[in-house]
């Protein structure tokens, strides 16, 4: 099967468009999927710290695929005290 999107992205780079990147979820972009919540708080319950810090994920961090460490402890605590690692929503509230 032929993967059209990916054709198309190579040949745009090749005419040398840059593809505008999406902001990263740290800086005001989309908030990571809840699947990928679940899965660092299933490495750090099943493993412990230990998991988020082998090289494989400080790879993929230095790739920004992969959540900071902080994050991942943010994670854990909201999942332990709430019971969910949901992200937050949005109100438009702020204090002055």
């Amino acid at each position: 099967m032929v993967d059209y999107d990916m054709i198309e992205a190579i040949v745009e780079k090749m005419r040398g468009v840059k593809i505008k990147d999406r902001p990263h979820a740290s800086r005001g972009g989309r908030a990571y999927p809840k699947e990928v919540r679940e899965m660092v708080i299933e490495m750090m319950l099943s493993g412990g710290i230990a998991t988020v810090k082998s090289q494989v994920v400080k790879q993929l961090r230095a790739q920004k695929k992969f959540p900071v460490l902080q994050t991942c402890r943010r994670w854990l605590r909201q999942h332990l005290m709430r019971g969910h690692v949901l992200p937050k929503r949005k109100t438009g509230n702020t204090v002055a």
